[in-house]
């Protein structure tokens, strides 16, 4: 996979990405936009954000390379990411982007990288098309036997 930074600019945080991020009202994020290539192909669009605060010397080289190995090693520590999946339908540029057509189906993926201090340091909304996702995840015994006390294996909610 190869990462093409097609915009990077330093931009005011909007009062809900400053309480995200726990900023002050006139805090600055960088943004960027990349376009994901795998085997020459356009795959994905990421449009991510991070405070400038944290990250003063973020720049077009490091969103082209691995934005988790440059956060890593300005001492922020990643704990976890909070993940969103979402159907939707290409727009016209992001369709012009990835060379396919408008209202093409594709993953919408938004994540929340938290630090190990507790704290949000990077905000992405992703865009791909031809998304697979495999998962491990381990066994809960807990919530197995909760399935099995309630009326026909289902949940509190009526699904399982």
């Amino acid at each position: 996979m190869v990462s093409k930074c097609l915009e990077l600019e330093r931009d005011q945080a909007t009062p809900s990405e400053a309480q995200m991020f726990q900023l002050g009202k006139e805090s600055l994020l960088w943004r960027f936009v990349r376009l994901r290539i795998v085997d020459g192909r356009g795959e994905q669009i990421e449009r991510s954000c991070l405070p400038v605060e944290v990250f003063p010397d973020f720049s077009r080289t490091v969103a082209e390379h691995s934005v988790q190995a440059y956060v890593e090693a300005r001492g922020c520590r990643i704990s976890h990411y909070m993940t969103t999946y979402s159907p939707t339908a290409l727009s016209k540029e992001d369709a012009r982007l990835l060379c396919v057509k408008r209202n093409t189906p594709a993953m919408r993926i938004c994540n929340r990288a938290v630090s190990s201090m507790g704290r949000v340091f990077e905000y992405s909304e992703v865009t791909a098309i031809d998304y697979v996702v495999s998962y491990i995840r381990p066994y809960d015994r807990e919530i197995h036997a909760a399935r099995l006390k309630s009326p026909h294996g289902l949940g509190a909610n009526g699904r399982e």
